[in-house]
């Protein structure tokens, strides 16, 4: 039987409009306040407000905030504390934050225990090491801030993938 192209149209029209009118079901949403997760429903009037503020943060647009210096060839990066810019390979050391209980911790642990940058590991579970982390603004694990010669932090990173994509660039901008 053979269909003709009015008729096909008037289908998917009608398709369409019944596309329109499909209705789902409401979904739950929670999220982290204040310490532990919570129903967006259940918030007051503020907390909803402050949550249509929030930013996800995105490594990969932050790690590509980078420009190449034309007069030395090194590749530069936005400092995330001054906004000024510091070279890759100005890195001369690295502090890893890490929790005993952290399940991400040790995919990032092993990692940096294979690139060639001295380090020192901060357990955070600790008196000792929650100071260290306070001073450097660490609230979450793993977390692994590069300090240049001067002690100043060139970039905090949180994932293995973080430190892949930043030592592949440290590598390139020293070679």
């Amino acid at each position: 039987m053979e269909r003709f192209i009015n008729e096909i149209d008037g289908e998917i029209a009608s398709l369409e409009a019944q596309l329109l009118t499909v209705k789902g079901t409401d979904t739950e949403v929670y999220t982290r306040i204040v310490g532990y997760h919570r129903a967006l429903s259940n918030w007051n009037k503020g907390k909803r407000e402050e949550y249509n503020h929030r930013v996800c943060f995105d490594a990969d647009k932050w790690l590509s905030n980078e420009i190449v210096d034309k007069h030395s060839s090194n590749i530069v990066m936005r400092n995330e504390t001054d906004f000024s810019f510091t070279t890759y390979g100005n890195v001369s050391k690295y502090v890893f934050f890490y929790g005993e209980y952290c399940r991400n911790c040790k995919p990032v642990k092993d990692y940096i225990d294979q690139i060639a940058i001295e380090g020192e590991k901060v357990d955070v579970g600790s008196d000792l090491g929650l100071n260290i982390a306070r001073q450097y603004n660490v609230t979450t694990t793993p977390t692994v801030i590069m300090l240049d010669t001067n002690n100043q932090v060139i970039a905090k990173l949180h994932s293995k993938e973080e430190l892949i994509s930043f030592t592949n660039k440290f590598d390139e901008a020293i070679a």
